[in-house]
């Protein structure tokens, strides 16, 4: 009971000072991304300088790489995730599919990532029988049949080994459960208020940057008698994104930029200067799943989460969104009332990460109209992006967004 007392302290404190700020986030991201015809892959991952906890999220990535390649046949992989920290405190989920089974993994520990905390360390264990019989009402909330399972029954039961699984964030306690028959993650999602009698843990209240309701746009001339192309650049932002910015705004263009929900809060300064300096933002979706392979439910919720991720920011809503692999069917058509861009020119530089290769393909291949797909995740297609911008205003095209581009088409 010491120990908890002590623990469920420091960890108060923890919570309780963490918001988020110009930086929110420092930690380094890795991605890895490979999309075949029948194959697809997208793993996100956060690299915190926390030896133990870096190994292990390096060690897990190496075991899907591996699995993925082993598979012949229609599969896809992901893994993303929730990080919420500061110097004192991470707590981390990471959510991973395997083909058609979900996981998740979750880490609470110190800043630096040496020492691990558990369920007993944030939760009153004496009060575990109250909280499991939350937990299930809040289940059953969002799913009806699911307490009739005899998975479900022991999943819930009260033992401290069941709710292991739980992420912190400002605003909200969630404990997660991967061990029912459906293979898929239920959510228990709480406010700290409503779990104040079995923690001590506090919410903290988001601080972004500061922002005009009355966004300056800036207003290029578009001569619709001339070429123009759209730039896109998918799976963003990321730590290389504002290179690319001051390209686009050095020579006075503009390009459109889909972003990924889960990213958009670790570089809020980038996503709001691309609306500033007169870029686009669509909308990647929140984990970059492939939307065919998702329910109707689901495939709102990858869509919908990422609106409300970009407006809490930029204050204002995507109108365009590509699906992730460019992925689309009738079904994802007719549910998502909004303009579905996919491209003209691919220039695989996700494959090459080539510089010079991925200018040549461009080069090589664009022609009036196109709508260009590369990605500002690597350092060698950001590279490519800002050399080839006055290499294409040399051949008279005009870089603009993908929604001016389609007033001209």
């Amino acid at each position: 009971m010491k120990r908890f007392l002590m623990v469920l302290s420091i960890l108060s404190l923890m919570i309780c000072g963490c918001h988020k700020s110009v930086n929110p986030v420092k930690e380094d991201v890795n991605m890895n991304y490979e999309s075949g015809e029948d194959k697809k892959m997208m793993l996100v991952y956060p690299i915190l300088n926390a030896p133990l906890l870096d190994e292990q999220l390096k060690a897990l990535s190496e075991e899907l790489n591996q699995e993925f390649a082993a598979i012949d046949g229609d599969c896809e992989f992901n893994m993303s995730y929730r990080l919420n920290h500061n110097d004192d405190f991470i707590s981390l989920m990471v959510k991973i599919l395997r083909g058609d089974k979900e996981e998740v993994k979750t880490f609470l520990s110190n800043g630096d990532g040496s020492q691990s905390y558990t369920f007993e360390d944030a939760f009153d264990a004496k009060q575990i029988k109250s909280l499991a019989q939350k937990i299930d009402e809040r289940l059953r909330q969002s799913d009806e049949t699911a307490g009739s399972s005899i998975d479900y029954k022991m999943a819930v039961m009260p033992k401290a080994e069941n709710f292991q699984n739980f992420y912190l964030d400002q605003d909200t306690i969630t404990f997660y459960f991967d061990n029912f028959a459906d293979q898929q993650i239920h959510e228990a999602v709480f406010t700290y208020e409503e779990l104040k009698d079995f923690t001590k843990l506090e919410n903290s209240n988001p601080v972004y940057l500061t922002y005009d309701e009355i966004l300056y746009e800036p207003t290029k001339i578009i001569d619709p008698n001339k070429p123009m192309v759209a730039l896109t650049f998918d799976d963003g932002p990321n730590k290389y994104t504002e290179q690319l910015l001051d390209a686009l705004k050095e020579y006075n263009c503009s390009a459109t930029f889909f972003v990924l929900g889960s990213m958009v809060e670790k570089f809020p300064q980038a996503l709001q200067r691309m609306v500033l300096e007169g870029n686009e933002i669509g909308n990647h979706t929140m984990d970059h799943r492939q939307l065919t392979k998702l329910s109707e439910k689901e495939i709102i919720k990858e869509v919908e989460d990422t609106q409300q991720a970009i407006e809490s920011i930029v204050h204002i809503y995507p109108k365009l969104v590509r699906p992730p692999y460019g992925s689309k069917n009738d079904t994802v058509s007719r549910i998502l009332d909004y303009d579905l861009i996919l491209w003209d020119l691919d220039t695989r530089d996700w494959a090459s990460k080539d510089t010079q290769k991925i200018i040549e393909v461009t080069l090589n291949n664009v022609r009036d109209k196109d709508i260009i797909l590369m990605h500002d995740i690597y350092p060698t297609s950001v590279q490519a992006a800002i050399e080839l911008i006055p290499l294409l205003q040399e051949r008279g095209y005009q870089l603009v967004t993908v929604s001016e581009l389609l007033l001209y088409r």
